[in-house]
Protein backbone atom coordinates (compact mmCIF):
# COMPACT_ATOMS: atom_id res chain seq x y z
CA UNK A 1 0.00 0.00 0.00
CA UNK A 2 1.14 3.00 -1.07
CA UNK A 3 1.96 6.18 1.46
CA UNK A 4 -0.28 8.86 1.71
CA UNK A 5 1.90 12.50 1.08
CA UNK A 6 -1.30 14.17 2.70
CA UNK A 7 -1.05 12.57 5.87
CA UNK A 8 0.78 12.69 8.76
CA UNK A 9 1.38 9.37 11.30
CA UNK A 10 2.20 10.27 14.84
CA UNK A 11 2.72 7.02 17.20
CA UNK A 12 2.37 6.93 20.91
CA UNK A 13 1.76 4.42 23.40
CA UNK A 14 -1.53 5.67 23.98
CA UNK A 15 -2.83 6.08 19.64
CA UNK A 16 -1.54 7.04 16.45
CA UNK A 17 -3.09 10.12 15.52
CA UNK A 18 -3.61 10.52 11.82
CA UNK A 19 -4.38 13.64 10.20
CA UNK A 20 -4.64 14.22 6.24
CA UNK A 21 -5.16 17.44 4.33
CA UNK A 22 -3.31 19.37 1.92
CA UNK A 23 -1.73 21.58 4.77
CA UNK A 24 -0.27 18.42 6.40
CA UNK A 25 1.68 17.81 3.38
CA UNK A 26 2.80 21.98 3.24
CA UNK A 27 3.43 21.92 7.30
CA UNK A 28 5.91 18.58 6.77
CA UNK A 29 7.63 19.20 3.68
CA UNK A 30 7.77 22.41 2.69
CA UNK A 31 9.91 25.13 4.48
CA UNK A 32 8.03 28.78 4.16
CA UNK A 33 8.91 31.40 7.01
CA UNK A 34 5.04 30.98 8.41
CA UNK A 35 1.61 28.85 7.67
CA UNK A 36 -1.30 31.33 8.18
CA UNK A 37 -5.08 29.34 8.54
CA UNK A 38 -7.39 32.10 7.76
CA UNK A 39 -11.35 31.86 8.20
CA UNK A 40 -12.94 32.22 5.16
CA UNK A 41 -12.96 29.84 2.11
CA UNK A 42 -11.05 30.18 -1.23
CA UNK A 43 -9.64 33.89 0.29
CA UNK A 44 -5.76 32.77 0.22
CA UNK A 45 -5.60 34.93 -2.46
CA UNK A 46 -6.41 38.60 -0.45
CA UNK A 47 -4.08 37.39 2.43
CA UNK A 48 -1.40 36.64 0.34
CA UNK A 49 -1.02 40.43 -1.27
CA UNK A 50 -1.36 41.85 1.89
CA UNK A 51 1.23 39.67 3.32
CA UNK A 52 3.71 40.09 -0.14
CA UNK A 53 2.80 44.13 1.00
CA UNK A 54 3.99 44.42 4.47
CA UNK A 55 6.34 41.37 4.94
CA UNK A 56 7.77 41.91 1.06
CA UNK A 57 9.79 38.93 0.03
CA UNK A 58 8.76 36.64 2.72
CA UNK A 59 7.27 33.42 2.06
CA UNK A 60 3.93 32.47 4.01
CA UNK A 61 1.89 30.07 3.26
CA UNK A 62 -1.95 30.64 3.32
CA UNK A 63 -4.65 27.79 3.97
CA UNK A 64 -7.94 28.75 3.51
CA UNK A 65 -10.19 25.71 3.47
CA UNK A 66 -11.23 25.01 7.13
CA UNK A 67 -14.19 27.49 6.33
CA UNK A 68 -15.06 29.50 9.76
CA UNK A 69 -13.67 30.29 13.61
CA UNK A 70 -15.08 26.77 14.52
CA UNK A 71 -12.81 24.89 12.41
CA UNK A 72 -10.06 26.59 12.82
CA UNK A 73 -9.75 26.24 16.38
CA UNK A 74 -10.64 22.42 15.71
CA UNK A 75 -7.33 21.53 13.50
CA UNK A 76 -5.49 23.80 15.92
CA UNK A 77 -6.30 20.92 18.28
CA UNK A 78 -6.06 18.36 16.14
CA UNK A 79 -1.84 19.99 15.30
CA UNK A 80 -1.32 20.26 18.62
CA UNK A 81 -2.30 16.56 19.55
CA UNK A 82 -0.49 14.95 16.77
CA UNK A 83 2.75 16.99 18.18
CA UNK A 84 2.78 19.37 14.29
CA UNK A 85 2.42 22.37 16.33
CA UNK A 86 5.21 24.99 16.37
CA UNK A 87 5.87 28.76 16.62
CA UNK A 88 5.84 29.14 12.55
CA UNK A 89 1.88 28.16 12.67
CA UNK A 90 -0.46 30.96 13.74
CA UNK A 91 -4.31 30.96 13.17
CA UNK A 92 -5.62 33.77 12.24
CA UNK A 93 -9.19 34.54 13.54
CA UNK A 94 -12.02 37.17 12.95
CA UNK A 95 -12.53 38.60 16.17
CA UNK A 96 -16.58 39.44 15.36
CA UNK A 97 -18.11 39.78 18.40
CA UNK A 98 -16.80 37.31 21.38
CA UNK A 99 -14.63 40.16 22.22
CA UNK A 100 -17.71 41.85 24.06
CA UNK A 101 -17.77 38.58 26.37
CA UNK A 102 -14.30 36.79 26.94
CA UNK A 103 -14.16 34.97 29.46
CA UNK A 104 -17.16 32.74 28.05
CA UNK A 105 -16.52 29.45 26.70
CA UNK A 106 -18.42 29.22 23.27
CA UNK A 107 -19.64 25.93 21.55
CA UNK A 108 -17.42 27.88 18.23
CA UNK A 109 -14.50 28.11 20.60
CA UNK A 110 -13.93 24.33 21.45
CA UNK A 111 -13.35 25.00 25.05
CA UNK A 112 -11.61 28.14 25.13
CA UNK A 113 -12.74 31.16 25.72
CA UNK A 114 -11.28 34.20 23.48
CA UNK A 115 -9.22 36.13 26.41
CA UNK A 116 -7.36 32.45 26.29
CA UNK A 117 -7.10 32.84 22.40
CA UNK A 118 -5.71 36.24 22.33
CA UNK A 119 -3.13 35.00 25.49
CA UNK A 120 -2.29 32.15 22.90
CA UNK A 121 1.30 32.49 20.98
CA UNK A 122 -0.30 30.30 17.88
CA UNK A 123 -2.89 32.58 17.64
CA UNK A 124 -4.05 36.40 16.01
CA UNK A 125 -7.69 38.18 16.38
CA UNK A 126 -8.05 41.18 14.02
CA UNK A 127 -8.62 44.34 16.69
CA UNK A 128 -11.60 45.14 14.38
CA UNK A 129 -14.84 42.96 13.50
CA UNK A 130 -12.89 41.74 10.00
CA UNK A 131 -10.16 42.24 7.74
CA UNK A 132 -13.52 44.05 5.34
CA UNK A 133 -13.12 46.80 8.44
CA UNK A 134 -9.98 47.75 7.29
CA UNK A 135 -10.41 47.75 3.54
CA UNK A 136 -14.00 49.87 4.63
CA UNK A 137 -11.68 53.11 6.27
CA UNK A 138 -12.00 55.06 3.45
CA UNK A 139 -15.33 55.18 1.24
CA UNK A 140 -13.41 56.50 -1.36
CA UNK A 141 -11.17 53.20 -1.14
CA UNK A 142 -14.12 51.52 -2.53
CA UNK A 143 -15.21 53.97 -5.59
CA UNK A 144 -11.17 53.47 -6.32
CA UNK A 145 -11.14 50.06 -6.56
CA UNK A 146 -14.22 49.82 -9.01
CA UNK A 147 -12.30 52.33 -11.00
CA UNK A 148 -9.44 50.49 -11.53
CA UNK A 149 -11.57 46.85 -11.79
CA UNK A 150 -13.85 48.58 -14.89
CA UNK A 151 -10.68 49.43 -16.79
CA UNK A 152 -12.98 52.03 -19.09
CA UNK A 153 -15.36 54.29 -18.27
CA UNK A 154 -13.59 55.51 -15.34
CA UNK A 155 -15.27 59.19 -15.19
CA UNK A 156 -18.88 57.20 -15.08
CA UNK A 157 -17.91 55.51 -12.17
CA UNK A 158 -16.08 58.08 -10.65
CA UNK A 159 -18.20 58.62 -7.61
CA UNK A 160 -20.94 55.71 -7.34
CA UNK A 161 -20.63 55.62 -3.74
CA UNK A 162 -21.51 59.12 -2.73
CA UNK A 163 -20.88 60.30 1.00
CA UNK A 164 -24.40 60.81 1.99
CA UNK A 165 -24.90 57.22 0.70
CA UNK A 166 -22.65 56.03 2.40
CA UNK A 167 -23.41 57.12 6.05
CA UNK A 168 -26.74 55.95 5.93
CA UNK A 169 -25.62 52.10 4.44
CA UNK A 170 -23.43 52.79 7.75
CA UNK A 171 -26.80 53.66 9.58
CA UNK A 172 -28.26 50.57 8.45
CA UNK A 173 -25.36 47.95 9.41
CA UNK A 174 -24.98 49.28 12.83
CA UNK A 175 -28.27 48.25 13.39
CA UNK A 176 -27.59 45.01 11.55
CA UNK A 177 -24.54 44.32 13.32
CA UNK A 178 -26.30 45.26 16.74
CA UNK A 179 -28.65 42.44 15.91
CA UNK A 180 -25.25 39.95 15.08
CA UNK A 181 -23.96 41.07 18.66
CA UNK A 182 -27.16 40.09 20.45
CA UNK A 183 -27.29 36.83 18.12
CA UNK A 184 -23.33 36.41 19.42
CA UNK A 185 -24.14 36.23 22.66
CA UNK A 186 -26.73 33.45 22.83
CA UNK A 187 -24.89 31.78 20.20
CA UNK A 188 -27.36 31.71 17.66
CA UNK A 189 -30.70 31.38 19.40
CA UNK A 190 -31.57 34.87 18.91
CA UNK A 191 -32.07 34.32 15.53
CA UNK A 192 -29.92 36.78 12.91
CA UNK A 193 -31.29 39.05 10.27
CA UNK A 194 -30.59 37.32 7.03
CA UNK A 195 -28.35 39.74 4.69
CA UNK A 196 -31.02 38.69 1.81
CA UNK A 197 -33.52 41.20 4.15
CA UNK A 198 -31.66 44.16 3.48
CA UNK A 199 -32.98 44.86 -0.21
CA UNK A 200 -31.37 47.40 -2.58
CA UNK A 201 -33.12 50.84 -2.15
CA UNK A 202 -35.02 51.23 -5.41
CA UNK A 203 -36.01 55.10 -4.46
CA UNK A 204 -34.21 56.43 -1.32
CA UNK A 205 -32.23 55.63 1.12
CA UNK A 206 -34.01 57.59 3.96
CA UNK A 207 -36.82 55.06 3.41
CA UNK A 208 -35.47 52.15 3.24
CA UNK A 209 -33.16 53.35 6.93
CA UNK A 210 -36.77 53.66 7.98
CA UNK A 211 -37.89 50.67 6.84
CA UNK A 212 -34.61 48.66 7.93
CA UNK A 213 -35.30 49.81 11.82
CA UNK A 214 -38.68 48.54 11.60
CA UNK A 215 -38.37 45.18 10.06
CA UNK A 216 -35.29 45.26 13.70
CA UNK A 217 -37.99 46.48 16.00
CA UNK A 218 -40.14 43.41 15.07
CA UNK A 219 -37.45 40.61 14.82
CA UNK A 220 -36.00 41.92 18.39
CA UNK A 221 -39.32 41.92 19.83
CA UNK A 222 -40.04 38.37 18.41
CA UNK A 223 -36.66 37.34 19.72
CA UNK A 224 -36.96 38.61 22.91
CA UNK A 225 -40.25 37.03 23.66
CA UNK A 226 -39.27 33.43 22.48
CA UNK A 227 -36.32 33.73 24.63
CA UNK A 228 -36.69 35.77 27.21
CA UNK A 229 -36.37 33.70 30.43
CA UNK A 230 -32.93 32.38 28.90
CA UNK A 231 -31.67 35.38 28.15
CA UNK A 232 -31.93 36.75 32.00
CA UNK A 233 -30.96 33.20 32.52
CA UNK A 234 -27.77 33.38 30.78
CA UNK A 235 -26.62 37.51 31.59
CA UNK A 236 -29.05 38.00 35.02
CA UNK A 237 -30.10 41.58 33.33
CA UNK A 238 -33.28 42.22 31.43
CA UNK A 239 -33.46 41.94 27.94
CA UNK A 240 -33.49 46.24 26.84
CA UNK A 241 -30.48 46.93 29.19
CA UNK A 242 -28.24 44.36 27.56
CA UNK A 243 -29.08 45.80 24.03
CA UNK A 244 -28.83 49.49 25.46
CA UNK A 245 -25.47 48.39 27.07
CA UNK A 246 -24.51 47.24 23.62
CA UNK A 247 -25.85 50.62 21.78
CA UNK A 248 -23.96 52.80 23.74
CA UNK A 249 -20.32 50.37 23.68
CA UNK A 250 -20.97 50.33 19.81
CA UNK A 251 -17.87 52.05 17.37
CA UNK A 252 -19.14 51.97 13.61
CA UNK A 253 -15.39 51.61 13.09
CA UNK A 254 -14.74 48.24 14.64
CA UNK A 255 -17.94 46.77 15.61
CA UNK A 256 -19.95 47.49 12.12
CA UNK A 257 -20.09 43.98 10.16
CA UNK A 258 -17.40 44.27 7.55
CA UNK A 259 -17.82 41.36 5.70
CA UNK A 260 -21.46 42.12 5.66
CA UNK A 261 -21.18 45.98 5.12
CA UNK A 262 -18.96 45.53 1.93
CA UNK A 263 -20.89 42.72 0.34
CA UNK A 264 -24.35 44.83 0.06
CA UNK A 265 -22.17 48.03 -0.82
CA UNK A 266 -20.51 45.86 -4.45
CA UNK A 267 -23.85 44.99 -5.01
CA UNK A 268 -25.15 48.47 -4.56
CA UNK A 269 -22.65 50.14 -7.02
CA UNK A 270 -23.31 47.08 -9.44
CA UNK A 271 -26.66 47.84 -9.80
CA UNK A 272 -25.72 51.76 -9.84
CA UNK A 273 -23.41 51.25 -12.58
CA UNK A 274 -26.39 49.04 -15.17
CA UNK A 275 -28.18 52.61 -14.36
CA UNK A 276 -25.87 55.08 -15.92
CA UNK A 277 -24.55 52.50 -18.75
CA UNK A 278 -26.62 53.08 -21.86
CA UNK A 279 -27.72 49.93 -23.82
CA UNK A 280 -25.07 47.68 -24.84
CA UNK A 281 -22.42 49.86 -22.74
CA UNK A 282 -20.48 47.78 -20.63
CA UNK A 283 -20.90 48.04 -16.47
CA UNK A 284 -19.80 47.05 -13.03
CA UNK A 285 -22.07 43.85 -12.60
CA UNK A 286 -19.62 41.28 -13.92
CA UNK A 287 -16.24 42.43 -11.37
CA UNK A 288 -16.65 40.22 -8.87
CA UNK A 289 -16.39 40.79 -4.83
CA UNK A 290 -13.33 38.82 -4.69
CA UNK A 291 -11.77 41.67 -7.31
CA UNK A 292 -13.25 44.42 -5.84
CA UNK A 293 -10.87 43.19 -2.34
CA UNK A 294 -7.78 42.80 -4.13
CA UNK A 295 -8.08 45.88 -5.77
CA UNK A 296 -8.77 47.71 -2.31
CA UNK A 297 -6.08 45.86 -0.50
CA UNK A 298 -3.30 47.36 -2.93
CA UNK A 299 -4.80 51.12 -2.50
CA UNK A 300 -4.62 50.79 1.39
CA UNK A 301 -2.22 53.80 3.14
CA UNK A 302 1.40 52.90 4.23
CA UNK A 303 -0.06 54.12 7.71
CA UNK A 304 -2.72 51.35 7.28
CA UNK A 305 -0.15 48.96 6.46
CA UNK A 306 2.09 49.89 9.10
CA UNK A 307 -0.84 49.23 11.59
CA UNK A 308 -2.19 45.92 10.61
CA UNK A 309 1.90 44.58 10.58
CA UNK A 310 1.42 45.46 13.95
CA UNK A 311 -1.15 43.73 14.90
CA UNK A 312 -0.04 40.82 12.98
CA UNK A 313 3.09 40.42 14.08
CA UNK A 314 4.00 37.75 12.00
CA UNK A 315 7.57 37.92 11.26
Amino acid sequence: MGINPLSNFVESEEETVILEGQDIFFLTGCKAEKYVYVEDRNCAGLYEILFEKIYPGKEIKVFDYFDGKANIIKRYKELENAKILNSKIIFLLDRDYENKFENRNYRTLHGDTFKSLKLNPNFRIWEKTNIENYLLENKDTVNKAFRCASFKGIEKFQNLLTEDKYVLIQAIFKELSLNYMVSHLFEGKFKKIPLSHIKIPCCSFEKEYTYMLEILRVHVNQNKNNYYQEIVDIENKDFDKIVEEFRASFNEETDIDGKQMLKWIVKFIKDESKKICENGEKDCSSISEDTIKAFMLTLLSEEQLSRIKSELRLI
